[in-house]
């Protein structure tokens, strides 16, 4: 444009030829930072996830007469990914390889991986992971990983097993990650087994890997899988396995086994579990008691269930919205209306305390009302449990 110009300009005007130079490289200037910057506000869209400026950013770069770079590709890439969009994900990569402009790098490639094992579509990992060293990338172990993950997710074992041989067979040593994919594997799939025995070989080795240190994921993956098929005894037997590792059991550790004992109507072994994790110095959380108190609910043991959920409050263990209906609900099927409102005014005022929304307001609105009204909400709550229950 600015040539032309010249060029009419020129038929009247004599125009020194480094004036029309230096004019036209300042244009080249101007429309290459405007480029850069349809580049910057990809990113910056990208980043903070509004996909809907990012295409657009990237359609106006690929109008244009300079191309967008292998970066705002990647950058688009792994933005879909993030938000879980695979086919679109798999619409830019496709777009960048038709380009050939270059190669997405490791990470790019990895999170659509990921991202297509976050929604169980296992196949497509698998084909992304092997369509890498086609499109320049090496595989790594954040690859590989990714694609174990896949199978974890859905309980496929073997798949799982597959895919940790064939990463040794291709060069890459499994670590901690692989080796715990595999065991949740193992544990979605109730092969306690197999969990076990993998387990075996991350401490012991064998011909084809080394000796990798079990972290607590993978001890706890072992624990659910012996928990699920009624092996108590040898879920007890890995705590104590890792206690004397020297690593601390947590609450998933516990939780697992009290789940399957208060499930299966051994409330007093769960209870026991719950005073052995707190002696371990494990502080149990509010889900460890709500297994327990789903099943006094079932029972109607009203007192019992009072005996536990007082010992968690003693114990700085916070209550939350299923605790409480669980109390309220074997309070109601007792008939105990006063025992209700108690935990209808306990609910409310520590989520006023939490500045719980929805529940914080609802309180407040009873404190501005007065007692008066706050009774009467109360009563009204109180009856419509009880009415729910067939008790009023």
């Amino acid at each position: 444009l600015a040539s032309s110009t010249f060029s009419v300009v020129g038929m009247r005007l004599p125009v020194p030829a480094a004036f029309e130079e230096l004019t036209i490289v300042a244009c080249l200037f101007l429309m290459e930072l405007g480029l850069q910057s349809l580049a910057s506000k990809l990113q910056a869209a990208a980043r903070v996830g509004d996909l809907t400026t990012a295409e657009a950013m990237m359609e106006k770069l690929l109008a244009s007469s300079s191309k967008p770079s292998v970066i705002s590709y990647g950058v688009l890439i792994s933005a879909h990914a993030r938000a879980g969009n695979v086919a679109a994900a798999g619409r830019w990569l496709d777009a960048l390889e038709e380009s050939g402009l270059g190669s997405p790098n490791a990470i790019c490639m990895n999170m659509v991986i990921s991202a297509c094992a976050k929604q169980g579509d296992i196949e497509k990992a698998e084909a992304w992971l092997e369509k890498m060293p086609r499109l320049g990338v090496e595989k790594d172990i954040m690859s590989y990983n990714a694609v174990i993950d896949a199978c974890a997710r859905i309980g496929d074992v073997k798949r799982a097993e597959g895919w940790l041989k064939k990463m040794r067979e291709e060069g890459t040593s499994p670590n901690v990650v692989s080796y715990s994919s595999v065991l949740h594997a193992c544990a979605k799939a109730s092969d306690a087994t197999r969990a076990e025995a993998w387990l075996k070989t991350m401490t012991d080795g064998d011909a084809s890997s080394d000796v990798t240190a079990p972290n607590a994921i993978c001890y706890n993956a072992v624990i659910h899988a012996c928990s699920k098929t009624d092996r108590i005894d040898r879920a007890a037997f890995w705590i104590e396995e890792m206690i004397k590792q020297g690593i601390q059991p947590t609450v998933n550790s516990y939780s697992t086994i009290i789940d399957k004992l208060a499930k299966t109507g051994d409330v007093e072994g769960a209870e026991k579990w719950l005073t052995r994790m707190a002696d371990a110095g494990v502080e149990a959380d509010v889900v460890s008691y709500n297994m327990i108190l789903s099943n006094y609910v079932k029972s109607g043991d009203a007192e019992r269930a009072t005996v536990l959920f007082d010992q968690m409050l003693a114990r700085k263990v916070a209550p939350n919205t299923v605790c409480f209906n669980l109390m309220i609900n074997i309070h109601a099927r007792g008939g105990d209306t006063a025992s209700i409102w108690k935990r209808l005014r306990e609910m409310r005022r520590i989520r006023e305390e939490r500045g719980h929304a929805g529940g914080g307001e609802a309180a407040a609105g009873d404190a501005r009302a007065g007692p008066p009204a706050g009774r009467l909400r109360l009563q009204r709550d109180a009856d419509r449990v009880r009415a729910a229950q067939g008790l009023g």
